[in-house]
């Protein structure tokens, strides 16, 4: 056994192994996905004791690492006397693992990290802080995670243990590098049948199934799908909304003023042969020029991306600010030389479209691109269990949605300040079916750009669509931002704003489409277990409510797969234990947290595998390498590795019994009003009524069933029907049912309001 010290002092990698104190052997507690621990103590002459920050090694004569880490404390001195006229000391040694220089560092501020793999987010923090200093080859893949954000105030080893926790892995940082790899990798036998089995160490513990019947409740999500429609008078500037719409105020994801000499890394890759270089606070792009941001764009809810204020030095041919599905550009703008100026057209799901804009010399090109998506997540959540392990978790899955996409120029000359506040040219607005989930975004790539931006930024929000029409010259998409930014209104969460210089005119047709949200939540049931269970007055079922921390749970459905992975585990008997034992005797070489153990202990009724927790090492006899080893080790059901709950209480709404059956039916969500007349309304669904069924509307989204007709306005079984309208502000909910007994019905209801002169 030794002990390695390197005090960077000059003197390389000293063997401190001799000044072991006898009387107390070094000890190494392991914890899983947390620092190692070392303490040691050294009697030796006064005043040349290791310092805080030397690197030390704790080794076996075969080479098997015990420990490697810093001295994470200034020793703690304890004076002993004087021996051949030296005075003698006593220092104590409290060792953490290389954790403790990577905390010590701050993570860049980042955009988040969106669908990137487990393993390929923690090979990027540890880059951030530590650049090439950690091998970390030892990183696995393991699962997509949709979005993660690292953050500035937590440390590194922080993070990246949630991060195994979200994906069912465990890491280690020691001796310069990094592992991060699914638990269970390896197992470590414990049989009574086996010779060199400490029987008198192992202890066990069985509680049985500890729940069978799981509430999870997540964050808040999109439900109700709302529009609401409006007649201008030429006037009105606010027009009062029914509901709250969902994410009414923006955030901003990113945004880039292009200072210093280079692109900033955090943000942009600089493609290989790309002319695009930074100086005097401008992005200038001089022929080739691959510009991309480094993570990609999930394609859910309201986006705002300004790509900037473009100038052109001179006749260019690319594409600007470009949202790719592959090598399909979704969105975007393309540039095409005309003469010695260049012409700008919208570009949609790989073809050119719309109108066009031919440059002027010294003018600035503001190019924007909108997007409202009805989805506000594109990727389900990961959960984990002991039987769905790290890559091959339950959950994940893609989200259809369809968006609505406007392109917009603002051209403003410099000369004049009047263009600053005119009106954006739109260049496409239309909705894009099934539009890809997620996209990489170029904010320059073309051959041949002769261009600057001096900005880009892009800011995220709950995805309200504002559109309005004059009868009889369609409907057009009304801007939402600030008037510089060729904005024309604003939504708030309890109103729609008009600028000054846009009040809607006379009988100008307003349409406010949002959806509303609310809490997740989603209970699942193991009927086995509650069947098992049973017994007398006993009806078997042990349930809970819980808040889900980590990971998120953004929907009702990962409230589900959350839950179907919690009673994957908790339906099972809950084992744990410890077990003491000489290393001589323990099967392998060495044991770490996240390994997995196989006992077999007839004698205790016990058979199981479980993953070990702890690990505490106690150097013995340093010349025979002799150490005991305490493990400490549970399954699933007795601890979750993959999930843990909040513990503040949860403030649930209290809601009322439903007598429908399953709502499982697709929301009437393309519904809308198509005549508003003073006695009635026409509404058309745009959908074929189900089987047996049709399509069921009410005043208040409640009492839906066919055994309340409180609020009921009727039920009908054509796509387009009309209603009566009894007021000048009149709201229809909206839901399908099918003719199963009892009804299914849609989960979420479409709301139609009209807010209109009788």
């Amino acid at each position: 056994m030794q002990l390695m010290i390197d005090n960077f002092d000059m003197l390389g990698t000293v063997d401190y192994t001799q000044y072991l104190d006898a009387e107390m052997l070094p000890t190494v507690a392991r914890r899983l996905n947390k620092a190692s621990a070392m303490k040691a103590r050294l009697v030796m002459a006064e005043g040349i004791a290791p310092r805080q920050g030397s690197r030390v090694w704790l080794k076996k004569s075969d080479g098997t690492t015990l420990f490697a880490g810093y001295v994470a404390q200034h020793p703690q001195y304890e004076y002993l006397g004087r021996m051949t006229g030296a005075a003698v000391a006593r220092y104590t040694l409290l060792c953490a693992s290389d954790e403790w220089l990577l905390d010590k560092k701050v993570l860049p501020q980042r955009m988040p990290y969106v669908a990137r793999k487990a393993g390929a987010i923690v090979r990027q923090m540890t880059e951030d802080v530590a650049a090439a200093k950690f091998d970390t080859s030892g990183v696995a893949d393991c699962d997509v995670v949709p979005a993660y954000t690292a953050e500035v105030q937590r440390a590194w080893s922080e993070q990246v243990s949630e991060l195994a926790r979200r994906s069912r892995a465990v890491y280690c940082a020691e001796d310069g590098a990094i592992s991060f790899a699914p638990v269970g990798e390896r197992t470590v036998t414990i049989d009574e049948a086996q010779k060199n089995c400490n029987r008198a160490g192992l202890a066990v513990a069985a509680q049985p199934c500890s729940l069978n019947d799981v509430t999870l409740v997540g964050g808040f999500e999109p439900r109700t799908y709302v529009k609401e429609y409006f007649e201008g008078d030429g006037l009105t500037l606010s027009f009062p909304l029914a509901a709250s719409p969902m994410g009414t105020i923006d955030h901003t994801v990113f945004e880039d003023e292009f200072p210093g000499d280079g692109l900033n890394p955090v943000l942009w890759a600089n493609g290989a042969g790309s002319t695009a270089s930074v100086g005097d606070g401008m992005l200038t792009a001089n022929g080739a020029a691959s510009v991309q941001l480094v993570e990609m764009v999930e394609i859910a809810g309201g986006i705002v991306i300004q790509h900037g204020s473009f100038e052109f030095s001179g006749a260019s041919g690319g594409m600007l600010g470009g949202l790719f599905d592959g090598a399909k550009c979704v969105a975007g703008f393309n540039v095409a030389k005309s003469g010695a100026q260049s012409v700008l057209q919208g570009v949609v799901n790989g073809a050119a479209t719309g109108p066009t804009i031919t440059t002027t010399a010294g003018h600035q090109y503001q190019l924007t691109t909108r997007v409202f998506a009805e989805q506000a997540r594109r990727m389900g959540q990961v959960f984990h269990s002991s039987a769905h392990a790290a890559g091959a978790g339950v959950g994940g899955a893609s989200v259809a949605s369809d968006a609505r996409v406007v392109l917009e120029v603002h051209d403003v000359d410099p000369t004049s300040p009047a263009t600053m506040a005119a009106a954006s040219t739109v260049l496409y607005d239309d909705v894009l079916k099934n539009v890809a989930g997620f996209c990489n975004y170029a904010l320059m790539n073309g051959s041949d750009l002769h261009c600057n931006v001096a900005y880009t930024r892009m800011r995220r929000n709950g995805g309200t669509v504002v559109r309005s029409e004059f009868p009889g010259d369609g409907f057009v998409t009304r801007l939402q931002g600030a008037l510089a930014d060729g904005g024309e209104c604003r939504v708030t969460t309890t109103d729609l704003y008009f600028m000054a210089a846009q009040v809607p005119a006379p009988t100008e047709q307003i349409v406010v489409t949002y959806r509303t949200g609310a809490a997740s939540k989603a209970e699942q049931r193991d009927e086995a277990s509650v069947a098992a269970m049973a017994n007398g007055s006993d009806d078997g079922v042990r349930s809970c409510v819980r808040g889900l921390l980590v990971p998120e749970a953004h929907t009702a459905g990962d409230c589900a797969n959350g839950a179907r992975a919690l009673l994957e585990d908790a339906t099972q008997t809950a084992w744990s234990g410890t077990y003491a034992v000489w290393g001589d005797f323990l099967g392998a070489t060495d044991v770490r947290p996240g390994d997995a153990v196989q006992v077999n202990a007839p004698s205790q009724e016990a058979s199981f595998t479980a993953i070990v927790r702890e690990v505490d090492v106690a150097v013995r006899e340093l010349r025979e390498d002799r150490c005991e080893y305490r493990l400490r080790f549970a399954n699933d059901a007795a601890e979750s590795l993959s999930l843990s709950f909040d513990t503040a209480k949860l403030k649930l709404p209290v809601v009322g019994a439903v007598s429908p059956g399953n709502w499982t039916l697709a929301p009437v969500k393309d519904a809308e009003i198509t005549q508003v007349l003073a006695s009635q309304v026409t509404i058309a669904t745009h959908l074929a009524p189900p089987s047996g069924g049709g399509f069921e509307v009410r005043g208040a989204d409640q009492g839906w069933g066919p055994d309340n007709d409180r609020n009921l306005w009727g039920r009908f079984t054509a796509q387009s029907f009309s209603v009566p309208r009894l007021s000048r502000s009149a709201s229809f909910y909206v839901r399908q049912f099918d003719g199963a007994t009892p009804r299914n019905y849609s989960r979420d209801a479409m709301l139609l309001r009209v807010d209109w002169p009788l």
